[in-house]
């Protein structure tokens, strides 16, 4: 059984969860940075609590395993969307990158010098390239991103293929 002192300072570990969420709210956005205090001190005081539970002899008649059984199939079930998601993220991004690959490799084939290539969408926060820049369109050819590209297939350049205004 835990002390009072203990418990105390789960307290404040969720006080200071809900703290940050306000100062969040102030923000104006959640940077996943930003969130990652908040959520480590609830982790912290979620862990005091359980421990307690666990441990505690005035829940005799309360079936804990069973409850630490359902908290991780819930857990794990939580965790299978997310890795779902994860993957078919990744298997699209693969997918459009091997689509520009393609057109790359024809062009070449045929000669071209000036290649256009499809957008790369990453739609998904668990791909590599999420919030990353992506190849510009022929008014922004000497994009950093484009010039590499460019150099790394030996042409002249690479851009997006998009109507400009």
């Amino acid at each position: 059984m835990l002390k009072k002192t203990d418990k105390q300072s789960s307290l404040i570990y969720l006080v200071g969860t809900v703290l940050c969420a306000i100062a969040m709210l102030a923000v104006g956005g959640f940077g996943s940075r930003i969130v990652f205090s908040g959520t480590i001190l609830f982790i912290i005081a979620t862990g005091i609590l359980i421990a307690d539970f666990i441990r505690n002899e005035a829940y005799t008649g309360f079936n804990k395993i069973g409850l630490v059984i359902t908290l991780s199939i819930i857990m794990l079930a939580s965790f299978g969307r997310e890795y779902r998601a994860a993957l078919e993220g990744t298997h699209d991004y693969n997918r459009q990158i091997a689509v520009n690959e393609r057109l790359v490799n024809e062009a070449k084939a045929r000669g071209e010098q000036d290649i256009y290539v499809n957008p790369v969408q990453v739609m998904n926060r668990y791909c590599a390239a999420y919030g990353l820049e992506d190849i510009k369109p022929k008014s922004q050819n000497r994009f950093w991103l484009n010039k590499g590209m460019a150099a790394y297939y030996k042409v002249r350049t690479i851009q997006v293929n998009t109507i400009e205004k």
